[in-house]
């Protein structure tokens, strides 16, 4: 998969594939968050926090666009501009 370091404490992961998307899920501990785009074809995402730790909003919004901008290509991406687009995020 591929990675996206927030901090020294906080990583997100996104896979390549529905393979990657399983490995991502079986690695996660149960307080990591799971992120998804709501209704639309995306990577899915885990970020790894340290426990009892909690994503701001902007560490959210932040994974967020990094999975549309790693998914998505850059004609699509540049058609989407300003589009808000809505993530599922839950516990692992």
């Amino acid at each position: 998969g591929r990675t996206f370091k927030i901090s020294e404490d906080i990583v997100a992961y996104i896979g390549k594939s529905a393979e990657d998307n399983l490995q991502l899920l079986r690695n996660a501990r149960p307080w990591h968050l799971w992120v998804h785009a709501k209704d639309f074809p995306s990577s899915h995402g885990v970020i790894r926090l340290p426990k009892n730790a909690e994503a701001s909003p902007e560490i959210l919004k932040q994974v967020g666009q990094w999975i549309l901008e790693q998914t998505l290509s850059e004609k699509v991406l540049s058609d989407w501009k300003g589009v808000k687009c809505d993530f599922v995020v839950c516990p692992v």
